[in-house]
Formats: structure tokens, C-alpha cells, sequence
């Protein structure tokens, strides 16, 4: 099954992007074809000051809450030749960004392979700052054709993940 996978995904330029919530998964899935992981991050702060539902993966079953668990996760991947993408996927407003980009300079620490993101307004954010980590679109970006794929390129999106 690999095989037939990375052989259809190396002809037509496609990667495997899987979520996961534990290291315990890593190995098992790379070893079903998984180019890459993402997963969130549900920081404490966050949770008590906004709640669960705005920061991390949507659908919750890839969010960690213990970021040393983590860290080490990110480096098992790594120790596999596997990419790690940080979803941050909510829509933001202004008032939330100072505690969104202090979480965002902890996940930094994790030497993740970049971050996933759907608020047009955290990649100018990051962008403007100087940001140097790569940004991917989420699906939740809602990138329907080639335009808003160049729009957000012409942002500083490094890839656009299709739904």
C-alpha cells in the first residue's frame, strides 16, 4: 500500500499530511505513508482565557495540551526524516493576538517544521514581524482556485493545503 501511495504521490507532487496526538502514533504511521504530521496546541493560557474552541486543531483529536509532550513528539518525527506542521487554525480578533503570538513564540521553541494557519491576519502578522518559519494555508483558508492560491503566495504563504 505505501508503494502505490508514494508512487501516485510522486507523480503527481502530492504529500500525505496526517494529524496526530501522541509519539505513540508516529511510527505507525509513517509506516502507512505519511509524509508529514500536523497537530495543535491547546495552551492553558488560552483555554482559560478564551476557551478550547478557538485556538487549537479544529475537531480535537490532534491537540496537544502538555508542551513537552509535545517537543519530544516533534523530535521523533524529525529523528524519522518526518516534517511537523503547528496548526494555528481559528479566526482572530485584534484583542486576542498578544497572548496568540506569545504562544506562537513558545511553539517556536519546538523547532517545528513550520505552522498551518487560517486567519489571513496572523500570516501579515507574522510576516510583518519577521517571521522566517514557514506558513502553510489551511483548508480552512478557503482557497477555491488558482487566484487566491497567488493572492495568498503574494502574502508570504509558503503552501496552500487543499481540503
Amino acid at each position: 500500500m505505501r508503494r502505490v501511495l508514494n508512487s501516485y504521490a510522486n507523480r503527481m507532487r502530492l504529500k500525505i499530511l496526517a494529524p496526530f496526538r501522541g509519539k505513540n502514533e508516529i511510527v505507525p504511521l509513517i509506516e502507512s505513508g505519511v509524509d508529514e504530521f500536523y497537530c495543535g496546541y491547546l495552551d492553558p493560557e488560552w483555554e482559560v482565557t478564551y476557551s478550547s474552541l478557538e485556538f487549537e486543531r479544529k475537531g480535537g483529536g490532534s491537540n496537544f495540551t502538555d508542551l513537552q509532550e509535545l517537543r519530544a513528539s516533534v523530535r521523533l518525527a524529525h529523528r524519522k526524516g518526518v516534517p511537523v506542521f503547528v496548526t494555528v487554525n481559528g479566526l482572530y480578533v485584534k484583542a486576542q493576538y498578544p497572548l496568540l503570538l506569545k504562544i506562537i513564540k513558545k511553539l517556536k521553541t519546538l523547532d517545528a517544521d513550520g505552522f498551518i494557519v487560517a486567519d489571513m491576519g496572523v500570516l501579515l502578522t507574522l510576516r510583518k514581524q519577521g517571521f522566517k518559519e514557514q506558513i502553510h494555508i489551511s483548508t480552512g483558508g478557503t482557497v477555491f482556485n488558482s487566484e487566491a492560491a497567488r493572492f495568498y503566495k503574494d502574502w508570504g504563504a509558503s503552501r496552500i493545503i487543499l481540503d
